[in-house]
């Protein structure tokens, strides 16, 4: 790939392919699927957790907390606490505790109740000292693909992260869900400069979003709506939103159908800084500009889009390159909502889409 000066990067009106210096594609796993809304598979899967399932299950360990009754102590197996019996097969199907164990019932019960309200599509809670063995310092959440009538178990604990869940997913022979995939494209580097140049003074990046839209208008009319286009002139105000508090803002998305969506992204220099040193929103300065279909973008740092509060006393450390990201995920009307891509169609289409996008901006 030919090497282009600075005001070539996508600056100007004639240059129609977007220059890359590499292109590359992610899958992010989170959660565990359990067909069928199953609160018994969930009751089981959560056991199977508190008899440890590797070495990161331990992490948060703690089998010394006074309880009154010794059974509320999941960390234990049961051959350590006799009191901690497994329910036999016929008991299983009957009514009544999804457990033997009240902690663990208590998660399932409370799960189930939230479920139960059509508009709520997650349950989730934080454990600190109230949780019990391997669950102590650990998150639990079980989202609700009613969709698939699937539930989603998340586990997210202190020190080890998700590492957890995915030994727990290796123990129980399934998958963790996708829940998101895309591809990330570098930008050419720049030239170095003077970082003690004052910040509106340093270099600057222009990126003409023409040949971007014409690759995201192609994907659209595949795989979404045929009919649906946009112009670069839609793709750099995307750019540019902003709300309130400086969250959410700078991103383009658009439905591909079947509920998936695809998000687009810029990341690199930072958008807002406090040019007079006072702190305070209203003292935010936007240092993105946008001409036409251009985006002027500042040099660009180590710090990302959403962290407009970064200490800027001393000089940022410097990247050299901008990279723009197309996120595939699950469409939802709910802001907070983390259903996963897992079901065989899902995975075909955002695969199929994560191919094309490589393919188009790769021209």
């Amino acid at each position: 790939m030919s090497e282009k000066s600075l005001e070539q990067l996508g600056g100007q009106e004639h240059e129609k392919s977007l220059e890359i210096a590499s292109i590359s594609s992610t899958e992010y796993r989170r959660g565990i699927p359990i067909p069928n809304n199953d609160f018994r598979a969930l009751a089981k899967a959560l056991e199977t957790y508190a008899y440890g399932v590797g070495e990161a299950s331990n992490a948060t360990r703690n089998d010394y907390m006074r309880t009154a009754d010794t059974s509320f102590n999941v960390a234990f197996h049961k051959m350590d606490n006799p009191r901690y019996t497994e329910a036999s097969p016929t008991e299983a199907k009957k009514e009544g505790p999804y457990s033997t164990n009240p902690f663990i019932d208590g998660i399932v019960k409370a799960a189930e109740e939230t479920y139960s309200d059509k508009k709520r599509s997650q349950w989730s809670k934080s454990y600190d000292y109230d949780g019990q063995g391997r669950f102590h310092k650990t998150s639990v959440d079980v989202a609700f693909d009613r969709e698939n009538n699937a539930l989603v178990l998340g586990l997210y604990a202190a020190y080890v992260g998700d590492k957890v869940e995915e030994e727990l997913a290796t123990t129980l022979g399934t998958e963790r869900a996708v829940s998101s995939m895309g591809v990330k494209v570098e930008l050419p580097e720049m030239a170095d400069q003077d970082l003690s140049v004052p910040f509106e003074q340093r270099q600057t990046f222009r990126l003409d979003c023409a040949p971007l839209v014409a690759a995201i208008n192609s994907v659209v009319q595949k795989f979404g709506n045929p009919k649906m286009q946009f112009n670069p002139e839609d793709l750099a105000k995307a750019f540019m939103k902003k709300s309130k508090y400086n969250e959410d803002e700078g991103s383009f998305s658009v439905s591909l159908g079947d509920g998936i969506s695809l998000s687009l992204g810029i990341n690199g220099g930072y958008r807002f800084v406090y040019p007079t040193g006072e702190k305070g929103w209203e003292n935010l300065v936007d240092t993105r500009k946008i001409e036409g279909s251009t985006l002027v973008l500042p040099f660009p740092t180590q710090s990302d889009i959403d962290e407009p509060l970064t200490d800027y006393s001393d000089p940022p450390k410097q990247i050299k390159n901008y990279s723009i990201t197309a996120s595939i995920g699950r469409e939802s009307k709910d802001k907070y909502s983390r259903l996963p891509l897992h079901t065989k169609e899902q995975l075909e289409k955002g695969r199929a889409v994560v191919e094309y996008i490589k393919e188009q901006l790769g021209k």
